[in-house]
């Protein structure tokens, strides 16, 4: 409970930062905001669905629609924090090995298709096993 407050409470003060600032069309800014995003649902939905399933199994009361939901909200969350992280990652080693042209390769439509993949291809692989 203490990470899912602390988490939460840092997420969305980062993103009222993101929110307030002048940077809001900076492609850095758009992969951080869209990583708080992901740790923020994680807190408010990721971690309390895996706590519930849990206690239930623990009570044998466990459904197979719980167990298929956690699954689905932790592999399409948690791989779109990862894909988001390994977008940072690979954006600053751009940046820093061609700083002269990374504004120009590096736009914001760019970010948000990379940040729009980022959600898409977890979705998919979460979705493949409630398909049987």
């Amino acid at each position: 409970v203490i990470i899912m407050i602390v988490s939460g409470l840092g997420n969305t003060f980062c993103l009222t930062i993101v929110c307030r600032t002048s940077l809001k069309q900076d492609v850095d800014t758009l992969f951080i905001a869209n990583l708080a995003v992901t740790d923020l649902i994680s807190a408010l939905l990721v971690l309390p669905s895996i706590i519930v399933t849990n206690m239930c199994y623990v009570y044998n009361q466990l459904s197979q629609g719980l167990c298929n939901f956690q699954g689905f909200l932790l592999i399409w969350i948690m791989g779109t924090s990862l894909f988001t992280t390994a977008l940072i990652s690979i954006d600053r080693c751009i940046a820093v090995t061609n700083p002269f042209f990374y504004r120009s390769r590096m736009t914001v439509n760019k970010a948000i298709f990379q940040i729009v993949l980022a959600w898409l291809v977890p979705f998919c692989y979460a979705t493949m096993p409630l398909l049987g």
